[in-house]
């Protein structure tokens, strides 16, 4: 594997200065005065061996500390950050400049000879001098570059600047689809494992990071990547099914309705973003990770975040019929149905027969996202789309017809269920005679 190190800003400073004051110095040392080019032999000896063991100290020092640092940085975040500080150029930089200078001031301590106890060979005492000045310059931009390091915003853009259409697709090749897949690699993979430590700190600052980090590297995918086959497909399975729905449904066994709700945000984001950019295949598997995380929420009873997953199911289904794209609003319709079901469900198990309320409010919510995708397909006459609907309002008309036949809401939503067959009904069936 082809190790590729990044410069940073401050050792590209510093080699700029290095470059620029030795050629200076090899100019203007033939101007020295005399009594900068006379050393006694003793203090040269001195100084030299001074330079040597003064370096080697640093580097050990500067080397273990760095070891501790990875380590650091690898429990707090993800083992795989470790590449991070492996690709910089900066510990190398600095290791390379200690050993030149150790070698160098060896080399020179070894043939320094004196005339009348003076030594004659200042131009390499000078050399010498200057390289210990130089190792111990590049501390500077190596410790601000260890201290940014240490900073969690720079681990995720730098891990999120590895994310590319090609490196998932690698990863993709040894992939299964299921659900309860769990990924070992990729360049998503260390952000995950940044996300689900957060969870665990309740870091919400550091998960919102990973999350917009992720959307902005896919936003770039998206815009500048053209797919072929399942290329599309296979992003999507990678990103939704293997990474974000991991990570969500983490967040609800530990009951952070903080934490879902940023999860649920961002897909809507990554969803809606796909719908602006004609991806269907990107946008249905959004809409259908937050219909997971929904029905996953409702099954443990995690009302608040199975709510706000229906809101912004319904966001994603209102701008996939704007733009027309069928299978993303079928994937909102069916997890519309499918959680509508669960929810019963569930709240026949828990409240017996005294389902009341909560009955009403769960088919009233499924109506307003059913009223939302089809006016919009009412106004472009979308028939695809408002057959789609009449299909959906059909399955949740049977709902209140098992759930809620025996209580006074029935006939209201009963009512309204048929009020929107008929409002979406473009081509009525003719009357019998």
């Amino acid at each position: 594997m082809v190790l590729k190190l990044k410069l940073s800003n401050g050792f590209k400073i510093y080699l700029v200065l290095l470059a620029v004051s030795f050629i200076l110095f090899i100019i203007f040392y033939p101007y020295f005065p005399a009594w900068l080019k006379q050393t006694n032999i003793n203090n040269t000896l001195y100084l030299l061996s001074s330079f040597i063991q003064g370096e080697a100290a640093v580097l050990a020092i500067v080397v273990t500390l760095s070891i501790v640092a990875i380590q650091l940085t690898a429990s707090s975040y993800s083992t795989r950050a470790i590449s991070l500080l492996k690709e910089s150029a900066s510990l190398w930089i600095l290791v390379l400049a200690f050993i030149i200078a150790i070698f160098y001031s060896s080399w020179v301590l070894k043939f320094t000879i004196s005339v009348n106890n003076i030594s004659t060979n200042e131009f390499q005492i000078w050399i010498a001098f200057l390289l210990m000045i130089y190792a111990f310059s590049s501390l500077i931009p190596y410790l601000l570059e260890i201290l940014n390091f240490s900073d969690p915003k720079t681990i995720i853009q730098l891990l999120a600047s590895k994310i590319t259409k090609e490196k998932i697709l690698e990863t993709t090749e040894s992939e299964s689809y299921n659900v309860n897949y769990r990924p070992s690699g990729g360049p998503i993979q260390p952000l995950s494992d940044i996300m689900i430590s957060a969870l665990m700190k309740y870091d919400y600052g550091t998960l919102k990071d990973c999350l917009i980090s992720i959307e902005n590297s896919m936003q770039k995918i998206l815009k500048n990547g053209k797919f072929v086959s399942l290329e599309e497909s296979d992003l999507a399975n990678h990103l939704f099914l293997h990474h974000i729905l991991r990570v969500g449904k983490i967040a609800i066994d530990k009951n952070e309705e903080q934490s879902a709700y940023l999860i649920i945000e961002s897909l809507s984001r990554l969803g809606t973003m796909a719908i602006d950019l004609n991806y269907s295949d990107f946008s249905q598997q959004a809409a259908q990770v937050i219909g997971i995380i929904g029905e996953t929420a409702i099954e443990k009873n995690k009302e608040p975040i199975f709510g706000i997953s229906w809101v912004y199911l319904s966001v994603v289904g209102e701008k996939a019929a704007e733009k027309g794209l069928e299978p993303t609003v079928d994937m909102v319709l069916h997890f519309n149905f499918m959680n509508t079901r669960t929810a019963l469900e569930n709240y026949k198990l828990k409240y017996k027969d005294d389902l009341g309320e909560n009955n009403f409010n769960q088919f009233i919510r499924s109506l307003v996202i059913i009223d939302s995708i089809g006016e919009i397909a009412l106004e472009q006459s979308n028939e695809r789309i408002l057959d789609a609907v009449i299909e959906n309002l059909s399955q949740i008309q049977r709902l209140n017809m098992e759930f809620n036949q025996n209580h006074e809401g029935f006939e209201g939503i009963e009512e309204r269920i048929e009020e929107s067959l008929k409002k979406y009904s473009i081509n009525p069936p003719p009357l019998q005679s």
